[in-house]
């Protein structure tokens, strides 16, 4: 059995994580979901996403249709940014 991942054991994370300050909320935003044939599969991996982590919200959008952007603005605006904090991605 894996060692369960601690937020404060900063050289567990995953490198894309090291960046950012443990104590930042992290907004996962799935691109690209008009390009996804079998829509039953959306599902299971934003779950299996939402497993690797604590995450403060998970979007699913389509930036080029502009469908669930207003859900992705929504997330943001409930954890405002403060300076230094890094953008990833």
């Amino acid at each position: 059995m894996s060692e369960p991942r601690s937020r404060t054991n900063r050289h567990r994370r995953p490198p894309e994580r090291r960046q950012v300050p443990v104590d930042s909320p992290v907004i996962i935003v799935v691109n690209k979901i008009d390009q996804v044939k079998d829509k039953t599969q959306l599902l299971p991996f934003l779950a299996r996403l939402g497993a690797e982590g604590d995450f403060a919200a998970i979007v699913p959008v389509s930036a080029m249709r502009g469908a669930q952007l207003d859900a992705l603005l929504a997330e943001t605006r409930k954890h405002p940014a403060e300076s230094g904090i890094p953008l990833c991605g």
